[in-house]
């Protein structure tokens, strides 16, 4: 199946208005969702949704989709994204006629006379055929995890077997199969969904959470941020303990390893560690015999998690050096020691640990993420080089280089 000509030309025509409306559009369509289906709450994350995150990162897709609706392959990268991200909150074929009638039904809302019948009959089309190969593309990744030694299909109960408190602000739980089976492997960078069944909530809540840990150690370790006003990661924090069990989704995510014979840096602010620490880990254990280097930038000791191991693993291999900065270190922190740098990660100190034709891997907090992509494009690192995760526009955090 093909879009008809003439849909491509009207919807193409349409990404204008989609620029202009597109975050009003969704804003709407998921006051709708949330009021026709409250269940749909504990799918997304709440958190993002009262930021304006989610609903702008939704826009800017719906705005790509019709810009390059007559060259869909260049939103390839994209799509492979969010098919693994619906596989992570187990969405099904079900879900795409609801998400479609509402979206169209907002479209009309916000936009009124101006969306004409032609308008409307050609996004239909448009969205029916972007499900049908989002559905197909999910299918594959559903069958891929079936697959694996120990894989499995939609949720599965896991074990906490150990919790561990990292910093002020992490705890890090481990997770068995409920069943004694095998954990499959995954890749290093990739993320979990997990539900969790919060005291007082209707729903079951899944959120996706970084695996902290490289593949084939026998267990999944996902690192959890207390983020205060999320009722998940508190909860948690403070009432899930060792035996508890989780609903487990399989690994999903596309952030990984571009290249595990390449030099790397990596750079991560506060929880932004977690999927760093898994492809390090991987490298490390594979003996690479690369240069590698470790940036960490945190508030100070107090919430700094991992130091320690990584300073152990520093100490263990002679190609990694590992540094960390602190933006406002505490009296304790000054009087111990242990940091390289005071205050926020400026190009003076990312200079010291430029590697020449390495790949370039960051994750962290919104500021954090713009003020790196900012540095590295300045220090003269290709786009081709720098390797990140972020939720939300690409545009929030390289307004100069990544509008398009």
């Amino acid at each position: 199946m093909a879009l008809s000509p003439s849909t491509i030309e009207v919807v193409k025509a349409t990404a204008p208005v989609l620029a202009v409306h597109g975050e009003q559009i969704i804003k709407v369509f998921y006051g709708h969702l949330f009021t026709d289906y409250p269940v749909m709450k504990n799918v997304f994350n709440m958190t993002h949704q009262k930021t304006g995150d989610q609903p702008r990162s939704l826009a800017h897709a719906v705005h790509a989709y019709a810009s390059h609706i007559d060259n869909l392959p260049a939103l390839k990268g994209a799509v492979e994204q969010i098919v693994h991200k619906h596989v992570s909150v187990n969405v099904k074929p079900e879900h795409y006629p609801i998400v479609g009638s509402l979206l169209l039904r907002s479209i009309k809302e916000v936009l009124g006379e101006s969306a004409t019948p032609e308008i409307m009959r050609a996004w239909e089309e448009a969205y029916n055929f972007l499900a049908d190969l989002l559905i197909e593309a999910e299918e594959k990744l559903y069958q891929e995890h079936e697959q694996k030694k120990g894989g499995w299909r939609d949720g599965k109960t896991f074990v906490v077997f150990k919790k561990v408190k990292e910093s002020e602000e992490i705890y890090s739980f481990y997770l068995k199969p409920e069943d004694g089976g095998e954990v499959p492997a995954f890749e290093e960078g990739q993320y979990l969904g997990v539900q969790v069944k919060v005291d007082g909530a209707e729903y079951l809540r899944t959120r996706n959470y970084s695996l902290s840990n490289a593949s084939g150690e026998g267990y999944y370790r996902i690192s959890v941020k207390d983020e205060g006003d999320n009722a998940t990661s508190a909860y948690m924090h403070q009432f899930l303990k060792e035996g508890d069990t989780l609903t487990v989704f399989p690994p999903a995510g596309v952030f990984t390893l571009a290249n595990k014979n390449a030099p790397a840096v990596f750079i991560s602010g506060g929880i932004g560690q977690t999927p760093l620490l898994s492809m390090l880990q991987a490298l490390l254990k594979d003996g690479t015999p690369q240069p590698i280097h470790y940036i960490h930038a945190c508030r100070n000791g107090q919430v700094h998690a991992f130091g320690e191991q990584l300073r152990q693993w520093e100490n263990a291999h002679d190609n990694l050096k590992y540094a960390c900065l602190y933006e406002e270190p505490t009296v304790q922190d000054i009087s111990k020691g242990g940091f390289e740098g005071e205050g926020r990660l400026d190009a003076d100190f990312l200079k010291k640990y430029l590697i020449e034709g390495a790949d370039y891997y960051f994750c962290g907090p919104k500021g954090f993420m713009r003020s790196v992509k900012e540095l590295l494009n300045a220090l003269g690192v290709p786009d081709e080089k720098q390797h990140f995760e972020f939720f939300g526009p690409m545009a929030d955090i390289a307004p100069e280089r990544v509008n398009a």
